[in-house]
């Protein structure tokens, strides 16, 4: 066990210690050396990588985030999350330990830091993202530091040359219960490191602007932002409410041509061809409407104008419930706490229940051919030529959300 007096620290070597000096210097080039697993990011990196690690790097960490804010809304213990998490963490970011002797350390390393602060400068825009992505920065060390290896554990500590003193065995056993007692953080400790946090997410903020002219990156940030900012809908509140203009069932139309992704876009041109979608497809076009901001009773007129060939009785013995057992308004398993089911992730939209004949959920990115897929998009306006190449070669190396971006 170790204690920190911040009392006895000096002022030069506070700071010394402020991580935010360094983060912000002059960028010079310097080649990354990773002693330990884990990294407090107090430096960010500076070497050159391509435009498909800097998209695919994020988007991987994107999704470890993510799973890790679904296991805080169901509450998971640390144990289920630990065990939940592992292999989401094998497959999209892996760190082994200095004594596995892996030949992958150095990589692992390198996109675990520039993923990091990629997501860091995606996440600076608005103080909601800046919250969400500290708490779940903070989540993804603690799990790390949780299961990291005893002694390499003891390393990352002393690399940090923190003003901290071993404490006794018998001075741990004399203050046991106070120790207890100060385990989880107080109120004054959780508001400074919430304070702490906001502080380098407003300073990364600022190189927002710098970006602006780079038609490569702002993109890229803005689409992995957009990712980010719906919470699970079935814990949201006044808080983090969306603002902006109502959206009821006459809006719809209008939404769909303009702001829609391509999947949603689909869906609705499908739905206003043929008055109808299979299961699958209503239920991620409903889970979509749900998740920016449309109500239960909004969403239930919309689907019954569009079902405009069925009557009032087979609507209401076919569709009805399916929509209100979205929203958590019916359900016999309490649904979520009531709050129904969240929209799907792209990630969701790629990988489960494919396509089959006459069904139009899914991702045309992955599920439609080279040439249906270039026709739709020019139906929705996309008629740029080097725009629709792009797309095409992404496809075929199997970079979904890299076409998607485009």
């Amino acid at each position: 066990m170790i204690r920190q007096d911040f009392n006895r620290v000096e002022p030069k070597r506070r700071n010394v210690l402020d991580h935010r000096k360094k983060q912000f210097a002059d960028p010079s080039y310097k080649e990354a050396h990773y002693s330990t697993r884990l990294s407090i990011y107090a430096e960010p990196p500076t070497a050159d990588i391509t435009l498909e690690q800097f998209e695919q790097w994020a988007i991987d960490r994107l999704r470890v985030l993510a799973e890790l804010e679904a296991c805080s809304f169901r509450n998971r213990s640390p144990a289920e999350t630990a065990t939940y998490m592992k292999p989401m963490l094998e497959k999209y970011l892996p760190l082994d330990t200095n004594s596995s002797l892996s030949t992958q350390l150095s990589s692992q390393r390198k996109k675990d830091h520039y993923s990091h602060f990629i997501l860091r400068l995606a996440f600076s825009s608005t103080e909601d993202l800046r919250r969400r992505f500290s708490r779940l920065e903070t989540m993804l060390f603690r799990l790390r530091l949780s299961t990291d290896d005893i002694r390499e554990r003891a390393s990352f500590i002393q690399s940090l040359n923190l003003d901290w003193e071993m404490v006794s065995d018998g001075e741990k056993s004399q203050l046991a219960s106070e120790l207890a007692a100060a385990s989880s953080m107080s109120h004054s400790g959780r508001k400074q490191q919430v304070a702490e946090e906001e502080t380098w997410c407003k300073l990364t903020a600022r190189a927002l602007p710098r970006l602006d002219e780079d038609d490569r990156l702002t993109p890229i940030l803005n689409h992995l932002s957009k990712n980010f900012v719906t919470p699970d809908a079935a814990y949201a509140n006044d808080d983090n409410a969306l603002s902006g203009a109502e959206i009821n069932a006459r809006s719809i139309d209008g939404l769909a041509t303009a702001h829609f992704p391509l999947c949603m876009q689909n869906l609705h041109r499908s739905l206003r061809r043929d008055a109808h979608l299979k299961h699958f497809g209503r239920l991620q076009y409903t889970l979509f409407l749900k998740g920016i901001g449309l109500n239960l009773e909004e969403c239930l007129l919309f689907w019954r104008q569009s079902f405009n060939k069925v009557t009032d009785d087979t609507f209401n013995k076919e569709y009805r419930y399916n929509v209100r057992h979205s929203y958590g308004d019916v359900g016999g398993d309490t649904n979520r706490r009531g709050g129904g089911y969240s929209p799907y992730s792209c990630q969701k939209i790629l990988t489960e229940h494919p396509p089959g004949p006459g069904e139009n959920h899914g991702c045309p990115y992955r599920h439609f051919n080279v040439e249906n897929l270039t026709a739709l998009l020019q139906a929705v306006g996309v008629t740029d030529r080097a725009v629709l190449q792009g797309v095409k070669e992404d496809k075929e190396k199997q970079k979904f959300h890299m076409a998607c971006n485009r």
